[in-house]
């Protein structure tokens, strides 16, 4: 209709011209006409800055998505090379003070803290505290106050008691082959037939089994045991037979979660405003806590948190119910290597080193997929102002020239990261194979990992093509309205 309107408006200036309409006239009729076509250029400009606005955060929203996925699959594969990584517990002590030489404190957990708030008390004769998260604000009143937040606290022993262990011998990946035996000077330990780990002839097997019990039990035979407080005692094995190596110990409220970044409630939990609260939400087949772990001994969070004066600091914040801790447990949990069928691996061809190695590659996608979204996210902040004004304003000539210049430079930027990860996916056929192959090898949330993590490298892969697709759709679009622009204002110089 614009079309026809302003053609409209040039025949009727040519037949004006022929019929010799006086000059002032003539510059009336192309006034209006310069009019009518900056206004279609401004509506041109505005609908494109619409388009790139709202396509730029699908781009945005996409490389989200498939971050997401990744990072959660990769976490999996992590914990799988960081656990076969570690040596297994050879020696373990109590003691009251400082760490041994050589040794680790397996004590490690961590109260999250409080944020922040706010409390105001409310009412007339009947006075209520209200309280809410984050600093008060100037339209407070005077009778609110700031509530200053609660550090995190890291636990490191039980009521003054430290647990250190000694690490020693082969990790995981460095394990003989069942069929294989071991060298002069060192001798075989080991589960069953399955787990064969060649320690020199001077050093202990590996600690198969961590239990807490009464001093009043009767410690079994094969055991060993050291005083743990008044009341109770550990005990220990290096027996073949009884268990895998001991490689990893929590510190946690509940059985640890399957994402080792996550930590778990307690049961029937009464969070405060002002609690940082916690749970464990990655799913696997299903379940959310880890049952790789195994309880060995757990303590009252009331006296735990009692005795470094943790209480007292909670106490102090309005209508905080410190009595609930009594009902909580803080438990240490250990566990072994994450198990891997050594009749799969010769069966298969696949080592567990070749799976460490190939999980490697696998961060390192991660890592780039986490890097391009910073870059995407950056730019969709410093450039969804600009279009914002060019679409609701009447912005200047530079700031029109300014936005998709500093578009182009990104969006090229985001379309080279992102093909550099696409082709290097393309490259990893070999280890998308190998870990659906590997997907039966070990315990059923390695085994869903190593699956998984073919699928959503897949997924990631048509994720990213996708964004490049309509990153250089864009970048044409916005490329295109760019050079119009310029060639207008030139033509309306002439």
């Amino acid at each position: 209709m614009d079309d026809i309107v302003e053609n409209d408006v040039e025949d009727q200036l040519e037949e004006n011209v022929a019929a010799g309409v006086g000059l002032a006239e003539l510059l009336d009729q192309q006034g209006a006409m310069n009019k009518l076509s900056i206004g279609r250029m401004k509506m041109f400009l505005s609908r494109t800055t619409q388009f790139l606005c709202l396509y730029g955060l699908l781009v945005l929203v996409l490389i989200n998505l498939s971050l997401t996925v990744l990072k959660n699959d990769t976490k999996q594969l992590i914990l799988i090379e960081n656990n076969w990584s570690q040596k297994p517990i050879v020696d373990i002590v109590v003691t009251e003070d400082t760490c041994p030489i050589d040794y680790e404190n397996i004590i490690n957990g961590k109260f999250l803290g409080t944020y922040e708030g706010c409390n105001c008390v409310m009412g007339g004769p009947v006075k209520w505290n209200n309280t809410y998260k984050d600093t008060c604000s100037r339209n407070d009143k005077d009778n609110c106050d700031d509530i200053r937040a609660v550090s995190p606290v890291r636990l490191d022993n039980i009521n003054g008691q430290f647990l250190w262990v000694k690490r020693a011998g082969p990790n995981f990946t460095k394990l003989n082959h069942p069929v294989m035996g071991c060298s002069l000077g060192f001798k075989t330990c080991g589960y069953v037939d399955n787990y064969l780990i060649c320690m020199p002839v001077d050093q202990h097997c590996p600690i198969s089994d961590i239990q807490v019990v009464p001093k009043s039990v009767k410690t079994p035979s094969g055991y060993s045991a050291l005083s743990f407080n008044t009341f109770y005692k550990l005990i220990f094995t290096r027996e073949n037979g009884k268990g895998r190596p001991i490689v990893d110990f929590k510190f946690e409220e509940g059985q640890p979660c399957i994402d080792p970044d996550e930590h778990p409630s307690p049961s029937y939990v009464d969070w405060h405003i002002l609690d940082r609260r916690y749970s464990c939400a990655v799913q696997i087949e299903g379940e959310t806590h880890s049952s790789r772990y195994h309880k060995f001994f757990s303590t009252s969070s009331y006296e735990l948190y009692n005795r470094i004066k943790l209480i007292d600091e909670l106490r102090e914040l309005p209508d905080y119910d410190v009595e609930k801790y009594k009902n909580y447990q803080r438990s240490l949990y250990w566990t072994s290597w994450i198990p891997w069928d050594f009749e799969c691996e010769r069966n298969t061809g696949i080592s567990r080193e070749l799976i460490a190695k190939h999980i490697n590659k696998v961060r390192k996608i991660a890592d780039s997929q986490s890097y391009i979204f910073n870059i995407a996210l950056y730019c969709y902040i410093i450039a969804a102002p600009l279009h914002v004004i060019i679409w609701t304003t009447r912005s200047s000539k530079y700031l029109n020239n300014a936005r998709p210049v500093f578009s182009f430079v990104f969006g090229v930027l985001n379309i080279l990261q992102l093909s550099k990860v696409i082709l290097v996916i393309r490259a990893l056929g070999p280890s998308i194979e190998l870990f659906q192959v590997a997907a039966r090898c070990s315990d059923s949330i390695a085994n869903y990992s190593l699956k998984h993590i073919a699928s959503s490298l897949k997924y990631n892969q048509w994720a990213d093509i996708l964004a490049v697709i309509i990153e250089v759709f864009t970048l044409a679009v916005d490329t295109g309205t760019f050079f119009m622009i310029r060639s207008r204002n030139k033509i309306k110089i002439d």
